[in-house]
C-alpha cells in the first residue's frame, strides 16, 4: 500500500504524512468500517460502468454482470453456466 502512495505524483510527501498519520489515530473498527465503505462505492462504480455499457440490462443482469467479473470468467461459468449476461 505504501508502494502506491509513493508512486503517485499528485499528492505530496508532506499531504501523505497527514493522512497516513490521521488513519493510524483510528481504530481498528473505524478504519475496518472505512475499508467496507470504499469497498461499497466501488462495487457501485463497478455496476454503474456495466450499466452503462449494457443500458438494457435490468437490475438483476447488473447484478449477475458484476458477479462474472468478481468471481472470473471460469468460476462463473461453472457455478452459473445459464447465466449469459457479460460485464
Amino acid at each position: 500500500l505504501l508502494k502506491f502512495f509513493h508512486m503517485r505524483t499528485d499528492t505530496s510527501s508532506e499531504a501523505r504524512k497527514v493522512y497516513f498519520s490521521l488513519l493510524k489515530q483510528k481504530s481498528t473498527t473505524e478504519r475496518a468500517d472505512m475499508a467496507m465503505a470504499l469497498s461499497a462505492q466501488i462495487h457501485q462504480i463497478a455496476k454503474a460502468g456495466i450499466h452503462h455499457r449494457h443500458p438494457e440490462y435490468s437490475s438483476e443482469d447488473v447484478h449477475w454482470a458484476f458477479m462474472r467479473l468478481t468471481l472470473g470468467e471460469k468460476l462463473f461459468t461453472d457455478c452459473f453456466p445459464h447465466i449469459l449476461v457479460k460485464p
